[in-house]
């Protein structure tokens, strides 16, 4: 059975400020930054309270998770494009084609494990990080997880295409 309510939020204090570049195989974008917007969308029945989800338990959850992220240049450790070297406290990145170096303070550095730093993969990354806590809230809960560049520029992770 599809559950009948969907429960969506958007909280401004889940915003998050990065730097990041999107690496490919023959390209590197000059790095740069961004204001991201996320929002959360939570399919379920309704509880014994008459909510799927209590807002105030799900906001503090989103904003730990993208509190890491925010004033941080965002990492793809998973990158096969990217060297990474950690010395001391800093993080010197080196990519591979073309060929540039960047050096950061290590505590400037979120090191996500994706591929590259793109809506795509930050989407699917806060989703991975959100499930196991709203779970806790309600095990039966469907998650799908936005993150914009800006409000109009972004992407669902997964994407249900009954729901919006």
């Amino acid at each position: 059975m599809e559950p009948s309510w969907t429960l969506n939020l958007e909280d401004i204090k889940s915003s998050f400020s990065s730097a990041h570049f999107v690496l490919g195989s023959s390209t590197c974008e000059p790095l740069h930054g961004h204001d991201y917007n996320v929002k959360v969308a939570v399919r379920g029945e309704l509880n014994k309270n008459q909510m799927v989800v209590d807002f105030l338990k799900l906001k503090p959850i989103l904003r730990s998770i993208t509190r890491k992220l925010d004033g941080k240049f965002l990492l793809p450790t998973k990158n096969s494009h990217l060297e990474v070297f950690e010395k001391d406290d800093h993080v010197l990145l080196r990519t591979l084609n073309p060929i540039k170096e960047y050096l950061f303070p290590i505590e400037d550095v979120a090191s996500l494990p994706i591929k590259n730093s793109t809506v795509e993969e930050l989407a699917a990354y806060i989703h991975s990080e959100l499930v196991p806590h709203v779970r806790e809230l309600n095990a039966h809960l469907e998650i799908s997880v936005w993150v914009g560049e800006t409000q109009f520029q972004g992407a669902w992770f997964p994407h249900w295409e009954k729901a919006f």
